[in-house]
């Protein structure tokens, strides 16, 4: 009796999805057994294993490395509450399941030789993920980096410590950063809480997020000046961008154009002034209100971004008198869907001060945190009634508003329900 070409087919079929539900540990056994499962494990990887997470971790620790990788993703808690028509979210936040993560110890040398096995069994992943709170983890990252057919796929690149302070040993990130730099293949490049160095491959990338640095600000105007492609640059750093206004200030208009997100605590007064002509692109910004900046001026600074589409906001209000009423805000932050607000208030009624109804006409998204009313009866309670405020003055859906305190998410939709 003749089979059917499905027929003679089935035994690959249940043995590439068998395969396909293995761990990344399981398929790097599996692919050393014989030559028929060595293809068939590489096959099922480059079907379904689009990006590879690396964790070193010493001993137990409370870093959460999913919020930290999703983190550098520079995309808002607010804004991870959007969805699309078809309730899928707007923004795909990263997640660590079996088949895309391996969790590597101390041991050195095993862990070269894992390494090994690892670039063998998935050699043609396009996007890596290497996050340590061990900085000398990285010379494992450079010999990886090395690998043949890493060299010339990976596309995209995630470089994470979480540590104080930020890592910064030349003598193990300079051969990191040759080795970066030797990627002919790569468009997306992270950098968190590594100290930089020279950046060449600005000419060929798509997309930079990274720390602000003078040097990196230095890389900007030599490389990426040579880049016929569009570039976009994501900057962070918790400094005054002013000790960087003579650097800006040289950069030509295409380059700060590149910049989409700043991540600030504050600013130097002319370029926030003047943000719109210095970032005229900018879709995501963190900011600290400036002191020396007046409520209303504030926002009608903030007017100047038409693209900024996520913004986050700290506010202190103590020092105003509840009972004083300010003059009404007048600016529109029409572009802006999504808002993560962290306020400081003597009273509840404050938070009409905002007028964000007014403000930000289009906002579909609010993430709430921060120290609520000082000397407040409710207590623990009084990031409800804040909430409640919020959500009765913008018409923000429920499922959209959350309160964000000590890294633990509460759902406002959930606590009305269960009211």
């Amino acid at each position: 009796m003749s089979l059917s070409k499905n027929q003679r087919d089935l035994p690959q079929l249940c043995s590439l999805a068998i395969f396909s539900q293995m761990s990344l540990l399981d398929r790097i056994s599996a692919h050393q057994v014989c030559l028929e499962w060595y293809h068939r494990v590489r096959e099922v990887n480059h079907r379904t294993v689009k990006s590879l997470t690396i964790i070193f971790k010493n001993g137990p620790s409370a870093v959460n490395f999913t919020e930290l990788i999703n983190d550098s993703k520079n995309i808002l808690r607010s804004a991870r509450l959007l969805t699309n028509s078809d309730g899928s979210p707007q923004f795909a936040m990263h997640r660590l399941t079996k088949c895309n993560l391996f969790r590597l110890g101390d041991d050195d040398q095993l862990n070269l030789i894992t390494l090994k096995q690892i670039a063998s069994t998935f050699p043609s992943i396009p996007e890596l993920i290497f996050a340590t709170t061990l900085g000398k983890k990285f010379e494992l990252l450079t010999e990886m980096l090395k690998n043949y057919h890493w060299q010339r796929q990976l596309i995209s690149l995630k470089v994470i410590f979480k540590g104080y302070p930020y890592y910064r040993d030349p003598t193990i990130l300079q051969p990191l950063f040759t080795a970066i730099n030797s990627l002919p293949a790569l468009k997306y490049l992270t950098l968190k809480e590594v100290e930089l160095y020279d950046l060449p491959i600005l000419v060929q990338l798509n997309e930079i997020s990274c720390e602000f640095r003078e040097l990196f600000l230095n890389s900007l105007q030599q490389y990426a000046v040579k880049n016929t492609g569009e570039l976009s640059v994501k900057v962070s750093g918790f400094v005054q961008l002013g000790d960087y206004i003579t650097v800006l200030s040289q950069l030509s208009a295409q380059l700060r154009g590149s910049i989409n997100c700043l991540i600030f605590s504050t600013l130097h007064r002319n370029i926030f002034l003047s943000c719109g002509l210095f970032f005229p692109n900018l879709t995501v910004l963190y900011l600290r209100w400036p002191s020396y900046c007046r409520f209303s001026e504030l926002f009608t600074t903030l007017s100047q971004l038409h693209r900024l589409q996520q913004l986050s906001l700290e506010i202190d209000l103590t020092h105003f008198d509840p009972k004083h009423p300010f003059p009404p805000l007048r600016a529109q932050l029409s572009s802006v869907v999504a808002l993560d607000l962290s306020l400081r208030l003597k009273a509840h009624s404050q938070v009409h001060l905002l007028s964000l109804h007014e403000t930000m006409p289009n906002l579909q998204a609010i993430d709430f945190s921060g120290v609520c009313c000082e000397n407040c009866e409710l207590k623990s309670n009084c990031h409800q009634e804040v909430l409640g405020i919020l959500q009765r003055s913008t018409r923000i859906p429920p499922n959209r508003l959350s309160y964000n305190f000590d890294e633990k998410i509460y759902n406002f939709a959930e606590n009305l329900l269960s009211e």
